[in-house]
């Protein structure tokens, strides 16, 4: 279960069109689909 503050790893795309596994963190949930708002880490 994904709290809002919490460290994900989110799958995203590469140039090379593989995804890779990248930090973010969960800010809020939305609704009304249940879908997080996320801010990636670098």
């Amino acid at each position: 279960m994904i709290r809002e503050g919490d460290m994900v790893l989110v799958p995203l795309p590469q140039a090379d069109g593989r995804l890779k596994n990248r930090p973010a963190i969960a800010l809020r949930r939305m609704p009304p689909f249940g879908d997080w708002l996320l801010c990636g880490v670098n």
